[in-house]
């Protein structure tokens, strides 16, 4: 009698077999490039979860018929071999992942890139990339749309310049490349020569959307001061003020035309750098502001329809009302929003701000309790709380509540109406996905228990709950969570004083009860 196999056997018996002869199985010119694409990279993930991947079954994978490789899924597997196979089986790929694979040496990254001219998408981050594989991907890889060489130590800000123009013709490269990404770039002189390549490359590709870098904010000021000499920044190449001219003629002539980017991003900007970056940049979508002593945010929000992803940082604490200009100016187009250092000095300052944020679909607030006591001062603030009127949030998804000073409590006043805000937001955002809150010194459990026992469709979306550092809150809660409807699957709790770890045993008990298809995390 044969013996019989267990379960995990087969599976990976069934595995290797499935790989080692898939060049049979999507043999037939009816198979979608796309379907073979998708197929081998869920076959390379659960090789790799299975500890199945070897070198010889990772060959077998690198199919002609593959539009898309995701090699970074198991980089240490692949070799200079790897890519000579890709490099003539694969000639079809136009998006190809290699991030991570530094066992490949430039010259194969050359060879490699010289035989794909379809590629629109390529992430060379931590290889072995340098200035001579960039200036191929320029000439050889003229659709490229999105690029990726985040820590590579061989690529220099020179390297850039040979990726967006060839010094022997004079003739830009790349010229659809929308997502540039660098990162760790550092300058090998100095950093003012730095943001002058940087302004090379956005002057260089006109259709750049996404640059990553830190300085990309001090190339873009450059820009709308017109200070772009005639000098050439390496021997070679056209000049800034060249560049400007070609994108627009009668640029730097007395009365001529200012130059616009294709941005749609910015990071780092301060309240002095973001006029500058509006008027550059006239299509940002997301922004990141870093506040300083800047005494009305109103004026430089007022027209921006295109901006829906917005960032602030306030390093020095302000009350969260002088927000209120903006939030009133571009609440109503914004889809997420982040905020970090302000306080809650005014007892209405978070509610005002979701009043005027109510179309959000990521919300994350980190704030500090009040400097000082606020203004409302009301001897029946019960009733002024209760009688604020109901915020929905339709698309809201995700929200992140963070009190900063948790030794410093909520006055009763701002810790009230903060709770009727937060029971509006958990009560009528029906998408509601991902829960964090942190260290709030308001009773979580009247919270849930007003959001909860009542009949309505609240939190039945939910699926990510986290818990940390909340004291009111009890195992009264986690019951009345677990009793409910909703698509938990993930819950933490961290070093929320009323609930101990003979409470997490009956938790981890209902769970196997009630075959609960939920992770707890207790610490």
């Amino acid at each position: 009698m044969p013996k019989k196999r267990s379960a995990p056997l087969l599976r990976r018996m069934c595995l290797e077999k499935v790989a080692l002869n898939m060049r049979y199985i999507w043999a037939g010119d009816y198979i979608i490039n796309r379907l073979a694409s998708s197929f081998v990279k869920e076959l390379l993930q659960l090789m790799c979860e299975e500890d199945l991947l070897t070198s010889s079954v990772l060959h077998s994978l690198l199919l002609p018929q593959l539009s898309e490789l995701d090699l970074g899924i198991c980089p240490e597997l692949v070799t200079e071999s790897s890519i000579q196979i890709t490099t003539v089986c694969c000639k079809n790929l136009s998006s190809l992942n290699l991030s991570g694979c530094i066992q490949i040496p430039a010259e194969a990254l050359i060879d490699l890139v010289k035989s794909l001219p379809h590629l629109t998408k390529l992430d060379l981050s931590k290889t072995q990339c340098n200035t001579e594989v960039l200036s191929a991907l320029g000439s050889c890889c003229c659709g490229l749309r999105e690029l990726d060489i985040s820590l590579c130590e061989e690529v220099t800000q020179e390297s850039l310049l040979h990726l967006v123009c060839d010094p022997a013709t004079g003739a830009l490269c790349c010229q659809e490349l929308q997502t540039l990404q660098l990162c760790t770039l550092k300058s090998t002189t100095n950093e003012h020569e730095l943001v002058w390549v940087l302004v090379f490359v956005l002057l260089a590709l006109p259709n750049l959307k996404y640059l990553i870098h830190d300085s990309v904010v001090d190339a873009v000021c450059l820009i709308y001061y017109q200070h772009l000499s005639s000098t050439r920044i390496f021997p070679g190449f056209p000049s800034l003020a060249e560049l400007a001219r070609f994108r627009v003629p009668d640029y730097m002539n007395e009365g001529g035309s200012s130059l616009s980017l294709a941005l749609k991003e910015i990071y780092a900007v301060d309240e002095y750098s973001w006029p500058m970056a509006c008027a550059v940049c006239p299509h940002l979508e997301e922004v990141s502001l870093f506040l300083r002593d800047s005494p009305d945010l109103g004026q430089s929000f007022t027209s921006w329809g295109s901006l829906v992803h917005l960032t602030i940082n306030c390093k020095e604490r302000r009350d969260l009302k002088e927000l209120w200009p903006v939030t009133r100016n571009l609440g109503g187009q914004l889809r997420i929003l982040a905020i970090e250092g302000f306080s809650l000095d005014d007892e209405l300052s978070f509610y005002t701000l979701l009043n005027d944020c109510q179309k959000l679909k990521h919300l994350r607030v980190t704030f500090f309790p009040p400097v000082q006591s606020g203004n409302i001062r009301m001897k029946n603030i019960d009733a002024f709380s209760s009688s604020l009127p109901p915020l929905k949030f339709p698309r809201l998804s995700s929200l992140y509540l963070m009190q900063a000073d948790v030794e410093d409590p909520l006055p009763a006043e701002h810790g009230l109406i903060l709770k009727t805000s937060l029971t509006y937001l958990l009560k009528n955002s029906p998408n509601l996905q991902s829960l964090d809150l942190v260290c709030l010194t308001i009773s979580l459990d009247e919270v849930f228990q007003m959001v909860l026992t009542t009949p309505n469709s609240s939190l039945l979306q939910l699926q990510k709950l986290y818990l940390i550092q909340d004291d009111d809150i009890s195992m009264n809660t986690i019951d009345l969570l677990l009793s409910s409807k909703n698509e938990l699957n993930c819950l933490k709790i961290d070093t929320c004083s009323k609930i101990c770890e003979t409470d997490l045993e009956k938790v981890l008990q209902k769970v196997v009860k009630e075959n609960l298809d939920l992770n707890v995390v207790w610490e």
